[in-house]
């Protein structure tokens, strides 16, 4: 199910296939957090690899990211997800970022939907 939802979602209108695309969306990491995730196969190693370059130069010197939605509180989520990512792929630390080593129960809880 994963795998057929990844390949549809190029066409949906909620998709950011391009790594610096402006706005709120979903893209590969949200749909392939990890490399052992189901839907890996439909995505390409070049666009996996653009999204996590990006992801990196957007990290903020809290170890956060910005979200592209109000309100706040949803940052924490999207914090951990974002780690979750690169940590999956063994990417290196960037900035003075501080990373956190567990996540917060609701994050864990939500952590393994959509591509599991």
């Amino acid at each position: 199910m994963a795998l057929v939802l990844a390949r549809q979602a190029e066409g949906a209108s909620f998709y950011l296939a391009k790594a610096d695309a402006p706005g709120y969306g979903l893209g590969p990491l949200h749909l392939c957090p990890t490399p052992d995730s189901r839907a890996r196969p439909a995505f390409a190693d070049d666009l996996l690899a653009a999204h996590l370059d990006a992801l990196a130069a957007r990290q903020q010197d809290d170890g956060g990211w910005p979200i592209a939605f109000a309100p706040e509180p949803g940052r924490g989520l999207r914090v951990a997800r974002a780690l979750d990512a690169r940590r999956a792929r063994d990417a290196p630390r960037v900035g003075a970022a501080v990373r956190p080593q567990s996540r917060t129960a609701d994050a864990g809880a939500d952590a393994g939907s959509g591509c599991g």
